[in-house]
């Protein structure tokens, strides 16, 4: 068996290009990534007869497009697992012991998972994060606009021996808003649940909050180039031997992993600390270039402040 360390350096040393099912996934390059109030959500009303939950649902008024998650609300407790909501909360996270980097990447892939990129911060291995994808959350996230939600994201502790994966339901539900797909959400999470040991952790929002957090993401990206073909701004990215993965969706645009790293200040949980320190990532769509800003990945992590790389955005200059 080799060293997690063994094993680490590998897979970043790795280059390869995967194609299935028409969805081209390259990863380039993909080496050792050395990376330098709330809104008050609709109130529920409950008004309850008798004892009888047919009886009860009747009277139950659901605040618009919370028609898809009413069936948590008569979920038996007993029934309900990690991702699930719990008196209108979601968690952010879903935390599992970590057992090794190899071990990590081998349920993944077994799930039909592609894991996509690996970084650490510099002169710290304590933290190290995960970006990987599927075919199915890469074909939702054909929709205009919505390309950045074809990757998911776990953050390793390897201090506290934590790992930390985003919550798909959370994340679709930010990323989607209005045609949120519950059963996409679902779909991923049952595959991380077959894989590991999840439960919830003490990050958690009102799973009616979410749309009003994420309205900012229609405001949060920043073109850093346009008038040129997606194809065109590809092969300029890869000329710059910064790509570390590129993903082409199904709609002819590109979701591109650069090599500039961003990083955040850390939150810490009763299990450990998350940090998330990603590569730049990069939208090619409508002939455009487009990078989310630091504010949103704040929101979207639940951190105090994310820094995304300012040289990202002066690639093409």
């Amino acid at each position: 068996m080799k060293s997690p360390l063994i094993f680490l350096m590998s897979i970043l040393t790795l280059s390869c290009f995967l194609k299935a099912n028409d969805i081209n996934i390259s990863i380039v390059n993909a080496r050792d990534i050395i990376l330098p109030q709330p809104v008050t959500p609709p109130q529920i009303h409950y008004v309850f007869k008798n004892n009888d939950r047919n009886q009860s649902e009747k009277k139950l008024h659901f605040p618009p497009n919370y028609l898809q998650t009413k069936n948590d609300i008569f979920m038996a407790e007993e029934d309900r697992a990690a991702g699930d909501i719990r008196d209108g909360k979601v968690s952010l996270y879903l935390a599992t012991p970590y057992t090794g980097l190899e071990t990590f990447l081998e349920h993944l892939h077994k799930e039909g998972f592609i894991d996509l990129a690996l970084s650490r911060s510099k002169g710290d291995t304590h933290f190290l994060s995960v970006l990987f994808t599927s075919k199915e959350l890469i074909e939702q996230s054909a929709i205009h606009s919505k390309g950045f939600n074809a990757v998911l994201y776990a953050f390793i502790d390897l201090k506290n021996k934590m790992i930390f994966i985003l919550n798909p339901r959370y994340q679709l539900k930010y990323m989607l808003q209005d045609i949120y797909n519950e059963r996409l959400a679902l779909s991923i999470l049952e595959k991380l649940r077959s894989s590991f040991p999840l439960h919830d952790t003490d990050k958690k929002l009102k799973f009616l909050q979410i749309d009003n957090l994420s309205r900012p993401l229609y405001i949060s990206t920043k073109i850093i180039a346009k008038g040129e073909s997606n194809r065109y701004f590809l092969g300029s990215l890869k000329r710059s031997a910064k790509v570390i993965f590129s993903i082409e969706l199904p709609n002819e645009s590109f979701l591109v992993g650069l090599n500039f790293i961003s990083q955040t200040l850390a939150f810490n949980t009763t299990e450990g600390s998350i940090q998330p320190i990603l590569p730049c990532i990069v939208l090619l769509e409508d002939e455009q270039v487009q990078v989310l800003k630091s504010q949103f990945y704040s929101n979207f992590f639940g951190v105090k402040s994310y820094i995304v790389n300012e040289e990202c955005s002066k690639i093409f200059k």
